[in-house]
């Protein structure tokens, strides 16, 4: 009985140091992306569980989004512009009104896997978007 208890204790443990992994995350669309001068691009935080099911992250993550290290209240005309949805792990991205010196621009959000400030693990999830003129 005591073997099968010790089982059980563990299998929860593995199965809830599973559950908040941070490598059950992504940022959608993916790493990279290329867009033309004024394009929007949603991003989201997904997350999939144990079960294999893919998520959208929830407002609890906090998450903080940034394009070239700029937060939203720094963002310069070279960095396009970001527009928060009222889910908070999804932005919509508009690229720069013309191609940037600085490309690709970089998209990065960071959170806590669990939505609690004073945690220690952070999450960091970023995507290179490449501003390009298609008539150049």
């Amino acid at each position: 009985m005591k073997t099968l208890v010790t089982f059980i204790i563990l299998l929860f443990g593995a199965f809830a140091s599973f559950a908040q992994s941070a490598e059950n995350y992504a940022l959608l669309p993916g790493y990279t992306a290329t867009l033309s001068p004024g394009q929007k691009m949603e991003l989201s935080i997904q997350w999939t569980d144990p079960h294999g099911k893919n998520n959208i992250g929830g407002a609890d993550l906090n998450p903080l989004w940034q394009v070239n290290g700029h937060s939203l209240a720094q963002l310069e005309s070279s960095d396009g512009d970001i527009s928060n949805s009222l889910i908070m792990a999804k932005i919509v991205y508009t690229a720069p009104a013309t191609v940037p010196k600085k490309n690709p621009v970089i998209v990065t959000v960071t959170f806590h896997p669990t939505g609690k400030i004073d945690e220690k693990a952070i999450v960091i999830l970023q995507c290179a978007i490449t501003i390009a003129d298609a008539y150049k």
